[in-house]
């Protein structure tokens, strides 16, 4: 399989629609760091570390995968196509990257041929999960990563698409899977608008919370929090009402200090 350098790039371009993973429903799939993709997997190795650390903040499943070929019989067409230059399992390239932030305890699906959801377990996994979104990141952007994608949407998932946590060995293939995933398959995100999607209901909160449990009084304000979704807003505001905090605005604060 081709594994030269990387290629990640601004998606604004390519955008039509927008929308923010909803961090309840949401699982990480961490596509193929492995060994033998290191060249193209290493530039954006902070990108894919930083994806996983976000979603682990906001309780967000993460499930790797890694692609590896245990006898000639799960060869498929990758053989003839890639002329025999597979990932064969036990060897070092298979391996998957010791950069990796990934922890002992975390599942790894594998897989032997470009969609995760081909040959696997990972469907069902997702659904006893209750996923109803999946986060895409990894590499071969055009390959591995985008039939994961596609088979993810058509399986039922809202599907989101990585652009900078994403690599592959030329600029246009990588651009040409962020061009069609928006218009058919996936919204397209980075860490930044990640890192947007769960803050009211990961930062906020969980702050919120941590500072009754030490004793302090809180006041939580409501229109200068923001996250992903409405609901995912509204469900902070009652949770807090209910049990943590008392629920403010401008005006009322304005109220509060006023002389």
């Amino acid at each position: 399989m081709a594994t030269k350098s990387l290629t990640s790039s601004s998606y604004n371009k390519f955008e039509i629609r927008k929308r923010n993973p909803n961090p309840k429903s949401s699982v990480l799939l961490v596509i193929d760091m492995q060994n033998y993709f290191s060249s193209m997997a290493k530039p954006i190795l902070p990108a894919i570390n930083a994806t996983i650390d976000l979603c682990r903040h906001a309780s967000i499943p993460v499930i790797f995968t890694r692609h590896c070929h245990k006898s000639p019989a799960d060869y498929g067409m990758l053989a003839e196509w890639w002329d025999g230059d597979l990932v064969f399992d036990g060897t070092p390239a298979a391996e998957l990257m010791p950069e990796l932030a990934r922890r002992p305890e975390d599942e790894v699906v594998e897989k032997r041929t470009y969609g995760a959801f081909t040959g696997t377990h990972l469907e069902e996994r997702l659904r006893e999960l209750g996923a109803e979104e999946v986060i895409v990141c990894g590499v071969m952007t055009n390959l591995c990563c985008e039939t994961t994608a596609r088979e993810a949407f058509v399986k039922g998932f809202r599907v989101f698409f990585s652009a900078d946590a994403t690599a592959t060995a030329e600029a246009e293939l990588h651009d040409a899977t962020l061009k069609n995933m928006a218009y058919g398959f996936a919204y397209l995100v980075d860490c930044d608008r990640l890192r947007d999607a769960v803050m009211t209901n990961l930062f906020c909160e969980t702050t919120a919370r941590e500072a009754f449990v030490k004793g302090f009084r809180a006041f939580f304000l409501v229109v200068t929090t923001a996250t992903a979704a409405v609901e995912l807003h509204d469900a902070t505001l009652k949770n807090m009402a209910y049990g943590f905090a008392y629920l403010e605005d401008c005006d009322r604060l304005r109220d509060a200090f006023s002389v």
